[in-house]
C-alpha cells in the first residue's frame, strides 16, 4: 500500500448539476459528489476523519479502535486509512458466523476483529462500556466513536460548506443530508449560510432519535426556519428498503449515472422527492453523497432474486474489483 504522502484525495468534490425523470415529474438539483474524494475513504467519512489529530498529525506509535457493522461505512474507510497511515486497526463487530466480504478484504490489510453481541455493542454505543476493555493493552489506542464524529469532524464539515458557497455565493439553497448519529447535520447547521436551509433525513427509525435530532438543531440553528426533519413515511430504518425506494434509485442511476447508497442519502433524495420537495424546479437543492454504496453488495446477498439491487450492487463491485484486484475477494 502507498505511503500517506500519496494519499490526495479529491478536495473540492465535484458539484454536479443532475436532471431524471421520474413518474412524469422532471427532478433537477445539484449533487456533491463526496463519495468521489475517494474511492476507499468512505465518501463523508475523509470528512469527518481528516481533523482528528492521529490523522492531520500522522502520529507515531498508535493503533486504533472503532465499531460498526460489517458493511459499515466507517470501517470500510478505516480499513482503508489506517492501512495507509501505518495504524494497526482493531474493529468491535457484530457477531457473524461467516466473514463479510469486506471483513475478508480487511483482514488481508492486516485489520483485527473482535465479535460482540448486541448486548455489549448497545452499552458502548449508550456510554456504559468502556470500548478499552475489549483490547488486551489499552495504552496508546486511540477509540474513534460508531460513525466517526468528534469535534474534530467540523473542520472537514465546514470546508465541505464552503466549496458549496463558492459555487453558488449567497444564493438560497436547500441542503439535503442524512443523520445517523447526527453530528454531520449538526456541524452542517452550524456553518451554514443564513440564507440555505438543511433538510435532514433521519436513518434510524426511532421518535427518541427523532427528539434527539431535533434538540441538537434547535442549539446549532440561526433560526427555526432554517433546518426540517424529512418525513420518514413508510421506512422501516437502517436495513430496510421499499420497492418504491429501489425504483427510484435506479431511475437517479440509470439517467444520471449516479449511485447512491440505500440507506442514507438515496433515501434521503427519495423521501424529500416523495414528499413534493422536488416539485419546485426553481429551487436550488444539494444533496450530500455521502458514499456508502458497499451496502448494495449486503442487500444483493439478502435479496439474490431481485435483478434491480444486483445491477445496482455490480455497479459498486466491479468498481472495487478494478481498484483492489489484488486483495479482493
Amino acid at each position: 500500500m502507498n505511503n500517506s504522502t500519496d494519499f490526495k484525495p479529491l478536495l473540492p468534490s465535484p458539484l454536479q448539476e443532475v436532471k431524471f425523470q421520474y413518474r412524469d415529474q422532471l427532478c433537477k438539483l445539484y449533487i456533491k459528489r463526496d463519495d468521489l474524494i475517494h474511492f476507499f475513504t468512505g465518501g463523508n467519512k475523509w470528512r469527518k476523519l481528516m481533523g482528528h489529530p492521529i490523522f492531520k498529525e500522522q502520529q507515531k506509535s498508535v493503533s486504533v479502535l472503532s465499531t460498526g457493522g460489517n458493511y459499515s461505512n466507517l470501517v470500510f474507510a478505516l480499513c482503508w486509512i489506517c492501512n495507509l497511515y501505518n495504524y494497526p486497526l482493531t474493529i468491535l463487530s457484530p457477531e457473524t458466523y461467516k466473514d463479510t466480504y469486506m471483513m475478508a478484504w480487511a483482514k488481508k490489510l492486516g485489520v483485527q476483529f473482535i465479535a460482540l453481541n448486541r448486548t455489549q455493542l448497545r452499552a458502548i454505543r449508550n456510554g456504559m462500556q468502556n470500548p478499552l476493555g475489549f483490547v488486551p493493552d489499552g495504552k496508546d489506542v486511540v477509540w474513534i466513536p460508531e460513525g466517526g464524529s468528534g469535534p474534530w469532524s467540523e473542520e472537514g464539515i465546514s470546508l465541505m460548506i464552503e466549496e458549496i458557497q463558492d459555487f453558488f455565493g449567497n444564493e438560497s439553497a436547500t441542503i439535503l443530508t442524512a443523520a445517523g448519529t447526527g453530528i454531520s447535520s449538526f456541524f452542517t447547521l452550524k456553518n451554514l449560510p443564513y440564507v440555505w436551509q438543511l433538510g435532514v433525513f433521519p436513518a434510524i427509525k426511532s421518535k427518541s432519535f427523532n427528539r434527539f435530532l431535533s434538540t441538537e438543531l434547535e442549539k446549532h440553528q440561526q433560526s427555526s426556519s432554517q433546518w426540517m426533519l424529512i418525513s420518514q413515511d413508510d421506512d422501516e430504518g437502517i436495513g430496510s428498503v421499499t420497492d418504491g425506494l429501489i425504483d427510484f434509485l435506479v431511475g437517479v442511476y440509470d439517467q444520471t449515472g449516479v449511485l447512491l447508497d440505500p440507506f442514507y442519502n438515496g433515501k434521503a433524495l427519495y423521501y424529500f422527492w416523495k414528499n413534493g420537495g422536488l416539485e419546485d424546479s426553481g429551487k436550488k437543492v444539494i444533496l450530500i453523497h455521502s458514499g456508502g454504496n458497499q451496502a448494495w453488495y449486503g442487500l444483493s446477498l439478502k435479496y439474490p432474486l431481485d435483478q434491480r439491487i444486483q445491477l445496482l450492487a455490480e455497479v459498486f463491485v466491479s468498481e472495487f474489483k478494478r481498484l483492489s484486484p489484488e486483495i479482493y475477494t
